[in-house]
């Protein structure tokens, strides 16, 4: 054992004498680890493969935490799905392309270690996943391989995940009619809303639960002025909700009139023409009102 190996007494937990050795961070294989008695080594790990415990709660008897020696960013991309904390900081221990995937799309990095940890990859044919086009990455995993498909997962903010909910994630971005969204990703993704609203400095991200049911459709207007519009469904109608600029502030006359002219010849169908697959507006082309607004 040298000092990049952290030791673990687990026999006070388990209840019959065994202790884990795993290599910290900064060892020549991090994260690498077995378990061993007094007659020896009880089971070694591979790569994506736990020992048991979650990664978070191993802690010497000094009070020292095996993960205090992963850098924060790091440790921050193992927390977003517990269930799976140690396989994920492993994953981001193999090479400088993991860890580049893992913090510019966290998202994408779950979906490629969940596919890498079923399959039992090995470390090498991980890197070959990895060294794959985003794109093509996508296609491997079962998606459609389109760069707007990248870019919407790019965007997508996590909070921590259970195994079920990103098999959730999984069968919603599967669904053929995210295919058409108009790319950039509309606004009227659940995705997107808090980077608009970021943006705006308004509070379209409270709006995730009605748009995610199709109940609300957000629109950016670009012309004459940045504005945020919304749609929703009230008595199976739809109405102009709010229009909102900057920092919530109110548009102006003539604004709120092209909006209006807009509206109404967007909303002259059912619930079903309202969707997020319609191309009623294309992202670069100009309504007849003289307004410029997308979906």
């Amino acid at each position: 054992m040298t000092f990049q190996t952290a030791i673990f007494d687990l026999s006070p937990v388990l209840h019959y004498p065994i202790k884990l050795s795993v290599n910290r961070w900064d060892s020549e294989r991090p994260l690498h680890w077995s378990s061993f008695n007094e007659e020896g080594v009880v089971a070694e790990g591979q790569f994506l493969e736990a020992p048991g415990l979650p990664l978070f709660t191993l802690e010497n008897d000094e009070g020292n935490r095996l993960s205090d020696s992963i850098p924060p960013e790091l440790s921050h991309i193992a927390q977003l799905m517990p269930a799976m904390d140690f396989e994920l900081a492993q994953a981001c221990a193999v090479s400088g392309a993991a860890r580049e995937l893992a913090l510019d799309s966290p998202l994408l990095f779950l979906f490629v270690v969940e596919l890498a940890r079923r399959e039992s990859l090995s470390i090498d044919e991980f890197e070959r996943l990895l060294s794959l086009k985003r794109a093509e990455i996508l296609q491997r995993l079962g998606f459609a391989g389109s760069k707007s498909l990248a870019r919407l997962m790019r965007r997508i903010a996590l909070s921590p995940l259970l195994p079920w909910e990103l098999d959730d994630i999984a069968t919603v971005l599967r669904n053929p009619a995210f295919l058409s969204l108009p790319d950039p990703a509309p606004e009227s993704s659940p995705a997107v809303t808090s980077p608009a609203g970021a943006t705006m400095h308004h509070c379209v991200g409270s709006y995730d639960i009605p748009v995610a049911l199709g109940d609300v459709f957000i629109y950016r207007m670009v012309e004459p002025e940045r504005l945020t519009v919304s749609l929703e469904q009230h008595d199976d109608r739809w109405v102009v909700g709010e229009v909102r600029g900057y920092c919530n502030a109110n548009p102006s006359v003539g604004a709120l009139e092209l909006v209006r002219r807009w509206a109404e010849r967007k909303i002259q169908s059912p619930r079903a023409r309202i969707s997020p697959c319609s191309r009623v507006e294309a992202m670069s082309s100009r309504s007849h009102s003289g307004a410029r607004i997308s979906q």
